[in-house]
């Protein structure tokens, strides 16, 4: 039975090895926070509205879930809406690859709420941007959406149209 037990000497592992792990981990978190942005229509929106100047003091929804694009960002999200827009943004970590934004009151379509079966849980969908590269935005925070309605309509002097 001496041949399941391996030498002791030969699981040892160089230092140097395993010195090489830590960029090989941050390498692989940027091309996937890259790729993450690119498909989830964050680059895009950043080349749109880049954000020109510092978030203001104004209420932040930190940690927020949303689903942008055919991406899920988990609690990732940081919204702030504005009286002449909406900051979106990230944590420091993401921050290279997925910039702040600023996207104007005009260029938020109506947030329409759908409610799960039963009843459970409801979502808030909306579309950043106008026309064909419009970027689809859920999340499931009521207070939140219901706040940007109210900015959205109080800036555009339009009634709210959330279902």
């Amino acid at each position: 039975m001496q041949w399941f037990t391996a030498p002791s000497s030969s699981i040892n592992v160089p230092a140097i090895s395993l010195l090489g792990l830590p960029p090989i981990y941050g390498t692989v978190y940027l091309l996937f926070s890259y790729l993450s942005a690119h498909s989830s229509g964050w680059h895009y929106l950043a080349q749109r509205f880049p954000a020109t100047a510092q978030v203001p003091g104004y209420r932040r929804f930190g940690a927020i879930t949303c689903v942008m694009g055919g991406s899920r960002y988990q609690k990732h999200v940081t919204f702030s809406p504005y009286p002449e827009g909406l900051w979106i943004m990230m944590p420091w970590l993401n921050c290279f690859t997925h910039p702040t934004l600023f996207i104007p009151w005009n260029q938020v379509s109506p947030i329409v709420k759908k409610t799960a079966p039963l009843g459970l849980f409801a979502s808030y969908k909306f579309h950043l941007g106008d026309g064909p590269k419009s970027v689809a935005v859920t999340i499931y925070l009521a207070e939140l959406a219901d706040l940007m309605e109210a900015k959205r309509c109080s800036a555009a002097q339009t009634p709210s149209v959330l279902l």
